[in-house]
């Protein structure tokens, strides 16, 4: 997050971190594990509305530990879900003026593949969009 504090200022954008577990011991490669925390909120960063928070939570998932990035950006068509992840796809909202390739998130996912975790999308109920960093414990 420190990384990102001075361009989420420059954005008037708050950037909040809930910790929901004392100590996450993970396996991973931590060079590719940064590239992928930082390609999520980079985006969540990019996209959200000027003066709006991003929420990084930290929790326990399904058979390890997840990272939520949670932002208050445009959200992402439900039928383009799965296809973000797809290289040079970007969502239909977000093309315009967004810039990037579209190869972060396929990149991110398949980093996670290799590290057997994983890397998903969801929209939230109130709008913007919620991707979560699945981690396997080690």
């Amino acid at each position: 997050m420190a990384e990102f504090a001075a361009l989420a200022e420059q954005r008037n954008i708050q950037l909040q971190q809930i910790n929901e577990v004392d100590v996450a011991m993970i396996r991973c490669d931590v060079q590719r594990t940064h590239q992928v925390v930082a390609n999520i909120l980079g985006n969540a960063i990019k996209f959200t509305a000027q003066g709006s928070p991003v929420l990084m939570r930290l929790c326990t998932g399904d058979s390890g530990y997840r990272l939520d990035v949670v932002d208050q950006g445009p959200g992402i068509p439900p039928d383009e879900l799965d296809s973000i992840f797809e290289r040079f796809t970007q969502s239909t909202k977000t093309r315009t003026g967004a810039g990037g390739t579209g190869l972060g998130l396929p990149i991110s996912k398949e980093i996670m593949r290799l590290q057997q975790g994983r890397v998903t999308a969801r929209n939230n109920d109130g709008g913007g969009a919620c991707f979560s960093i699945d981690f396997a414990r080690s």
